[in-house]
């Protein structure tokens, strides 16, 4: 048995509902909100843990994390993490030397989000995993002027299995009226 080393009152707090489900597969607009750099589990390495948050659209204030390996004893995970972290970089427009991973907060950024069934990772599933990041200029510059309907953004992102897909999977973006143009756009 242990002490809390204070009286909780619960009806004084909200009860819980449970986690929200990972959002569809898709590209959203995000930042990051927090950050925190601590040991892999290995103890091999140092990875940054990042807290991103959707700031638009039909899933706005919603979170996606993603971790990415900073500094690791193996070359190859070194390798692909700094590669991930210099891509997140420059979708923010840093180009200077990062020291602080505060550095990279609140500062928009396009994703692309992959939404992994518990059948895909059975031990964490079902998640979100961060597959892409991209400037909101790359994102405009990579989308033809012709393909700007809102079905485009979810066809740039990779298909998931429909058994999987909740039924809303493209996040909205007629709330603004100008539903041709991208929601970073709007």
């Amino acid at each position: 048995m242990s002490n809390f080393g204070f009286v909780f009152d619960p009806t004084q707090v909200k009860p819980s509902t449970g986690r929200p489900d990972p959002v569809p597969t898709n590209r959203y607009i995000m930042h990051v909100v927090s950050s925190e750099v601590r040991p892999v589990k290995s103890g091999q390495g140092l990875r940054c843990a990042l807290e991103c948050e959707i700031i638009q659209g039909e899933y706005q204030g919603r979170k996606v994390w993603w971790g990415i390996n900073v500094n690791h004893t193996n070359p190859e995970a070194q390798r692909i993490g700094q590669a991930e972290l210099s891509a997140l970089c420059h979708a923010i427009g840093r180009l200077q030397a990062v020291t602080d991973s505060s550095e990279l907060h609140l500062q928009p950024f396009i994703a692309d989000v992959v939404y992994i069934s518990v059948e895909r990772d059975p031990q964490y599933g079902p998640k979100n995993e961060i597959k892409k990041v991209m400037s909101i200029d790359e994102a405009n510059k990579a989308q033809p002027a012709a393909a700007q309907a809102p079905t485009q953004a979810a066809a740039a992102a990779p298909a998931q299995p429909a058994q999987q897909q909740p039924a809303a999977a493209a996040p909205a973006q007629a709330e603004t009226g100008n539903a041709s143009a991208p929601p970073w756009q709007q």
